[in-house]
């Protein structure tokens, strides 16, 4: 009896174990999943990227025939902008395109120069070297050593740097051969007879760049007759503060005459003009004067309020400005000049001064 009942109890669990499996077609089903391979995950080529071309880049080294380098030269690559070089006689440009061209230099006391170029990939050197020209003034012998160049006019390119009625040929200036040596070109003032021996205010030449306080004023001068030439040293425009007021504007003004003894017409003297503190002060009376038909090496200079005034290498003029004016531009102006006087001059340059004034003069 208990075997009958085991056995009837095995065949109920047998039936419950089969009710509850998967159906035949479940099983058909998990039979084929189990055999159909997973497909793999396609993938999207990457493309490959077009490499970037290497620029062109070139580096233009300006020096001397003797390999030195020339600072502020004017660069300039086909028909771009001129550019300076720098302390080292560089200047560069990158990503040039195309790569083959022509560069034109000019520098101060240096022939121009034109050179052609072919760039490879990459940095590339260019390097110009300049001729001197034995009738300009380079920068480097502009100063004297430990000045700081600011500005330097030889006038050989036909041209006066900053001075507009110079450049116009207007109020009788213009740029010229001198009067001994033709190959040289000169800044010429010849005025016409209708003048009166005098340039107005608005046609003087002159530079208004800003010069500091301490700096030196050089250039060469030649004049053919009687009469005062004017020159105008630290140009200040105003209105500006004062230790006395304000100022409408500044400038010490230089009479270089053609006689002798500081008085009378066509006398030397340094004034201080600086309306309306102090509108005209004969600040030194100058005994030495020009002589013609000869070159006179002028040298004006202002280091911590003492203006000084050189002719040749010989100070003619010593005043202690009790009031320093501020720094300014030049100018160059007449009085007093006989009819068919001319005047030259050559060579000028501005130097920034560090330590007080000493004549670079050096005799012929």
């Amino acid at each position: 009896m208990k075997a009958k009942s085991f056995l009837i109890l095995v065949l109920l669990l047998a039936i419950i174990v089969v009710s509850c499996g998967p159906s035949p077609e479940e099983v058909a089903t998990m039979t084929a999943s189990a055999w159909t391979p997973t497909p793999k995950p396609t993938s999207t080529p990457t493309a490959t990227p077009t490499p970037t071309p290497i620029p062109y880049d070139m580096t233009v080294r300006v020096t001397d025939a003797d390999g030195n380098p020339i600072a502020g030269a004017s660069v300039t690559v086909g028909d771009g902008e001129p550019i300076l070089t720098d302390a080292g006689g560089a200047t560069s440009w990158i990503n040039l395109d195309p790569p083959d061209g022509s560069v034109n230099v000019a520098a101060v006391g240096y022939f121009a120069s034109e050179q052609t170029f072919s760039l490879n990939r990459g940095p590339n050197e260019v390097v110009v070297a300049l001729e001197r020209d034995p009738n300009g003034l380079p920068a480097s012998l502009a100063c004297a050593p430990g000045e700081t160049p600011l500005y330097v006019e030889d006038f050989q390119d036909g041209n006066a740097q900053g001075m507009d009625v110079v450049n116009f040929k207007a109020g009788g200036w213009s740029i010229g051969p001198a009067p001994d040596l033709a190959e040289n070109s000169v800044m010429t003032l010849a005025l016409p007879d209708s003048y009166g021996g005098r340039v107005s205010e608005n046609e003087q030449a002159g530079a208004a760049d800003i010069f500091p306080e301490n700096a030196v004023w050089r250039f060469r001068l030649q004049i053919t007759g009687p009469g005062t030439y004017v020159f105008f040293w630290q140009k200040a425009q105003g209105p500006y503060p004062s230790d006395s007021g304000q100022a409408d504007w500044s400038r010490y003004m230089i009479h270089l005459g053609t006689t002798a003894g500081g008085r009378g017409d066509r006398a030397s003297a340094l004034i201080r003009e600086q309306p309306p503190v102090a509108p005209f002060v004969i600040a030194d009376r100058i005994v030495d004067y020009l002589r013609a038909s000869v070159w006179t090496f002028v040298e004006i200079s202002a280091f911590e309020g003492n203006i000084k005034v050189w002719l040749n290498g010989k100070e003619v003029s010593d005043y202690v400005d009790p009031q320093p004016m501020p720094g300014g531009g030049f100018g160059i102006g007449t009085e007093l000049v006989k009819p068919g006087a001319i005047a030259y001059y050559d060579n000028m340059s501005v130097c920034g001064l560090s330590a007080p004034f000493a004549s670079m003069y050096v005799a012929p």
